[in-house]
């Protein structure tokens, strides 16, 4: 947790003091003293816990917090007092959301005051994920490294996001390509209108291989070619 709660230090004095600033916390990574470094910021956390936790609201008894909710697309959102344990209880605000399809609810903790929080916030973290699967098993294979000196790690992460960048900017053209039924490199220019294309995109059927994946094979086989 050190290494988080040193670089939140280092990005505070870029974030004017005057911007509402909410940061959304993996249950992974719910620590109390990550919680104190992100309001000591000034910040406020958005912090998913384990589903076990325990939660007294303002006026009520201590439950489990997910009991808070019994059904799936409900939410809840109260005041009160996380954690069973007196040296860990925080008063906070919770917030139980099971939208419908999910098998659980999230379990989330605020210091902001129930109207002042959104109960569709956490999903703004999602595209953390598909970073995390374009790194690993979907792209780079980052998962397989056998790499422990953090230099070389550090390195390596510069051009991860380079060349993710540009797998992007690939795959895009190649499905642009299929859209128009040319020749990736045929395809001299973005088309400027969905109308402009032979077929609407927006008819593409499902994607059977993702558009990084489309991309690191078509940078692969021009770099066999000694196209690049």
């Amino acid at each position: 947790m050190d290494p988080t709660v040193e670089l939140l230090k280092e990005l505070a004095p870029a974030v004017p003091r005057e911007m509402t600033v909410i940061v959304l916390c993996d249950r992974g990574i719910s620590s109390p003293k990550l919680w104190r470094q992100i309001r000591a910021q000034g910040w406020h956390p958005c912090m998913r816990c384990r589903k076990n936790i325990t939660f007294c609201a303002d006026g009520g008894k201590r439950l489990p917090a997910r009991a808070f909710v019994s059904v799936p697309d409900t939410a809840w959102i109260g005041r009160g007092t996380a954690f069973g344990t007196p040296s860990a209880q925080r008063r906070c605000t919770l917030l139980v959301v099971w939208y419908a399809g999910q098998e659980e609810p999230w379990i989330i903790l605020t210091d902001l005051v129930p109207d002042k929080a959104g109960p569709s916030w956490y999903a703004l973290r999602f595209w953390i994920e598909l970073g995390f699967k374009a790194i690993k098993s979907l792209g780079w294979k980052w998962d397989k490294t056998r790499r422990t000196d953090p230099a070389r790690i550090s390195r390596h992460w510069l051009v991860l996001p380079v060349a993710t960048l540009m797998a992007l900017a690939y795959g895009t053209r190649v499905e642009d390509a299929q859209d128009r039924s040319i020749a990736p490199g045929n395809l001299r220019t973005p088309p400027k209108a969905v109308a402009d294309t032979h077929r609407d995109s927006r008819s593409r059927p499902a994607r059977t291989v993702s558009v990084i994946r489309h991309g690191i094979d078509w940078l692969r086989r021009l770099l066999l070619k000694g196209r690049l």
